[in-house]
């Protein structure tokens, strides 16, 4: 090969001419008056027309559309400025086909510098603008746009619909400081210094999510953005995705009130009274302080309710929550349990009993007296139990029990009066660690077992799959709940074991009751402790027994909490997305109690939600759980996610989530756990009656 140090343009005009006249460009010279007086082959053959016809006509001859008209304008003002110019026109072709050119205007000057004629180089761009139109249609119905930045030439780009969603015109083209002044200003510090931070350690993606403000209202938005360096580490430009998430944070939002707040009050509900209690038990830790809990129940609500109705209660219990508010000071908070039970948290100086016995009376004082209710005046009071944070609760809420007991040793003795726990914890205490010592051995020794709970198509009425549920058939003690060993396990890291041996016998069982082909095939759930993602190569432990066992990946199912992706663990995400490729469904548990931040639903591989039990239970009678569900359906409904409800026991709880469109439930209705044997006669009887 020869190296050229300069490549030499063709001199020749016979050379000149065969280029002009064979590439696929359009070329044409237009005089003085805007007509052509040369065209080459490329522009007759999409004008579909000899150039005898087209010679010594302006453009828009024939054609006198506003297109036309416009780009003979760009002609006469290269004609008159000197200076190179650029159009995309969009005209009809030969075939009726609509075509887009690019079109670049040269002026041509004579000797003396003035100019004569301009040549007008057009480029065929139909396919890149079709290909365009596809993207920004794409983009509108995700409601997902992109922009671009070069930091050299200090320009901003934003496609049409992230144009659209910001409420500009289609060709904005912002400074940077007029893009950062659309953010809200508590959202403008944390973006630029996740972005520097990004600069400083030459990261090339970053993920953000943010607020800006448009007109009246705030659209919230999820960017991911890819940044190019220089070989001296200098940004050079970003390319960032825009998504309009508004939506998801609206039903995040909605969902956080129904799960977390109480309706009728606006209370904290049990829920969020729990976080409270754990935050305000932390705080206590770290300053050296105590912490109490109260629960007050308000002395003959039934019978306001029964002889005045609901109305009036549910009246009672407003003035009565507007009246705690008032009597809790600083950091001490009130909640709403449920029915008449109202929660407190102290966490003011606790010194001595004798002290928090006179805040429990101060409490009780502040609910005491004549209520007005539907005009009549009512005279109501309160029994209230406390327990302190070191009466050797083992957790949360063992301590909320003891407050519960306290509260019930407070009706026991007359109510209208206070009583603080006074526990014995050592028999608990030994109880618990016979039970610890115990299940280190109950694996070898045969005593635990798997019962299997039906899962049932709402559609279809047939059994589609099973979650394994573990039980202790203890020698002494008899079957032991879940509820009571679990925690051990969790606590002593017994759970990675114990959980490797409920997946193997769980896909022995899906191997077995797929043998001949069943369709749709049944899939069995398992329920997975965060300490298997903590303590164990999760990945590597379920690929091995899949092998093993000769397992479908699809029969079966990975149940997590919502409180393993609380703190967004990279690990965590990875081994997920690594099990759904491998085939396996991730379904969240008990979805609607716990983690509030939903963003993780876009974010990660789940493609099925357990709505819990909690808000099935109360579904006919508790609007607000009602709402909840239906909520938690439409949200699934557009992220397009599978739904199974648990927890249902009555055929109206099943009409209910079928009106709604939940696919699938498991509860008492259909079949509580049972032992292989059991599930396996009902497997049977459901093929007999086909």
């Amino acid at each position: 090969m020869t190296d050229h140090s300069e490549w030499q343009l063709p001199s020749d005009e016979q050379t000149l001419r065969t280029l002009v006249e064979n590439t696929p460009d359009t070329i044409a010279r237009y005089d003085h008056n805007g007509l052509r007086t040369y065209l080459n082959p490329a522009f007759a053959r999409m004008a579909g027309a000899p150039a005898v016809k087209l010679l010594g006509k302006s453009p828009s001859h024939g054609r006198e559309t506003p297109e036309m008209l416009a780009y003979e304008a760009k002609l006469f003002g290269v004609l008159h400025s000197g200076q190179p110019d650029e159009y995309e026109l969009t005209w009809f072709g030969a075939d009726g086909a609509l075509i887009a050119s690019h079109i670049r205007i040269v002026p041509e000057k004579d000797a003396c510098g003035a100019v004569v004629s301009v040549l007008a180089v057009g480029r065929d761009i139909s396919i890149l603008k079709a290909a365009e139109q596809r993207l920004e249609q794409a983009e509108a119905l995700a409601r997902f746009g992109h922009w671009q930045q070069d930091f050299r030439r200090g320009g901003l780009q934003l496609s049409a619909e992230l144009c659209r969603m910001v409420d500009k015109p289609r060709h904005w083209a912002p400074t940077q400081q007029e893009l950062l002044d659309m953010l809200i200003l508590k959202d403008r510090a944390r973006v630029l210094e996740s972005v520097y931070h990004a600069f400083s350690k030459r990261s090339a993606f970053l993920a953000l999510e943010y607020c800006i403000a448009v007109g009246d209202r705030e659209l919230h938005l999820q960017t991911c953005l890819t940044i190019e360096y220089g070989s001296d580490g200098v940004p050079l430009g970003m390319f960032g995705t825009a998504q309009d998430i508004s939506k998801l944070k609206s039903y995040q939002q909605r969902l956080h009130m129904l799960a977390f707040y109480d309706a009728l009050t606006g209370l904290p509900n049990r829920e969020r009274f729990k976080e409270c209690l754990q935050e305000a038990l932390l705080k206590a830790e770290r300053n050296g302080r105590q912490v109490a809990v109260a629960i007050l129940d308000l002395d003959n609500f039934k019978v306001v309710n029964d002889t005045l109705g609901h109305g009036a209660g549910d009246e009672l219990l407003c003035e009565a929550a507007r009246r705690l508010r008032r009597s809790v000071c600083g950091h001490d908070s009130v909640a709403r349990l449920g029915g008449d039970e109202f929660a407190l948290i102290l966490s003011s100086q606790l010194n001595t009993p004798f002290e928090l016995e006179n805040i429990g009376r101060g409490i009780l004082k502040s609910i005491t007296g004549v209520y007005q209710i539907q005009g009549r005046e009512i005279f109501v009071s309160g029994s209230l139990g406390i327990a302190y944070g070191s009466t050797g609760a083992d957790n949360i809420d063992e301590l909320v029990q003891f407050a519960d007991s306290a509260m019930y040793s407070a009706k026991s003795h007359g109510r209208n009066n206070v009583q603080l726990y006074s526990p014995s914890m050592t028999q608990k205490t030994t109880e618990r660690l016979a039970l610890a010592t115990s299940l280190r051995h109950a694996q070898s020794n045969g005593e635990l077992v798997l019962h299997y709970q039906p899962q049932i198509n709402l559609i279809s009425g047939r059994v589609i799959g099973a979650e394994a549920l573990l039980r202790w058939q203890h020698p002494q003690h008899g079957l032991i709940a879940p509820d009571t060993f679990i925690p051990i396990a969790e606590e002593t890291g017994l759970i990675v074991g114990i959980g490797e041996w409920v997946l193997e016998n769980a896909c022995r069982r899906a191997v077995d009751w797929n043998r001949d082909n069943r369709s749709p095939p049944l899939r069995i759930a398992v329920n997975l402790s965060p300490r298997q993602f903590q303590m164990n190569d999760l990945l590597t432990s379920i690929c091995a027994i899949l092998r093993d066992t000769g397992c479908e990946p699809g029969w079966l199912e990975l149940e997590i909490t919502e409180g393993l992706l609380l703190d967004n663990n990279v690990a965590v995400r990875e081994t997920l997305e690594q099990l759904n490729a491998l085939g396996l469904t991730i379904a969240i548990d008990d979805f609607g109690t716990g983690y509030s931040a939903l963003s993780y639903l876009s974010r990660l591989p789940i493609e099925t939600l357990k709505i819990d039990r909690s808000f099935i239970n109360d579904i006919e009678h508790n609007r607000d759980s009602a709402e909840l569900v239906k909520a938690i359906i439409s949200m699934a409904h557009s992220l397009r996610l599978t739904l199974v409800a648990e927890g249902v026991e009555e055929a109206s709880q099943q009409a209910f989530l079928q009106r709604y469109g939940c696919q699938s439930a498991q509860g008492w209705l259909y079949g509580k756990p049972m032992p292989q044997v059991a599930f396996e006669n009902l497997l049977r009887t459901q093929v007999d009656s086909q």
